[in-house]
């Protein structure tokens, strides 16, 4: 970039593998936790919902707003949600991720923090990510 061009950014870049990063948001203070989940299984997601469940120990109720993806309506999932009734999980209609605050959130913070981010690896990407994620 000079002053007085337009930036420009190369659209061809190499893929570093997938980041699943998970957003937990309290609506009463709008903070957000995150975490990166090694794989979109149900048992990273279950550890996930452990975590979530020790970090908000005193809530007496935690709404789920998530789409339908595979490791939210596998079996094991859903037994665990059964086993554990503070959770209520609702699911959006398939391609409709605006009525999720938390993605309209994470479109946000890609928008600033990912848009020109070109990862070296797949850990640079998630380092970057645990270092731009507000606290």
């Amino acid at each position: 970039m000079s002053p007085g061009q337009i930036a420009r950014y190369e659209f061809e870049h190499k893929r570093q593998g997938t980041v699943n990063l998970l957003v937990a948001l309290n609506v009463f203070n709008g903070k957000m936790w995150a975490c990166c989940l090694e794989a979109n299984n149900h048992e990273h997601f279950i550890w996930a919902l452990r975590q979530i469940a020790r970090r908000w120990a005193r809530a007496h109720r935690i709404h789920l707003i998530m789409d339908n993806g595979s490791s939210h309506i596998d079996h094991n999932t859903r037994s665990y949600l059964a086993a554990h009734s503070r959770f209520r999980p609702l699911y959006t209609p398939p391609h409709a991720s605006w009525l999720n605050q938390a993605e309209l959130l994470l479109r946000a913070f890609a928008d600033k923090y990912l848009k020109h981010f070109d990862a070296a690896s797949r850990q640079h990407l998630v380092d970057h990510l645990d270092a731009s994620w507000p606290e």
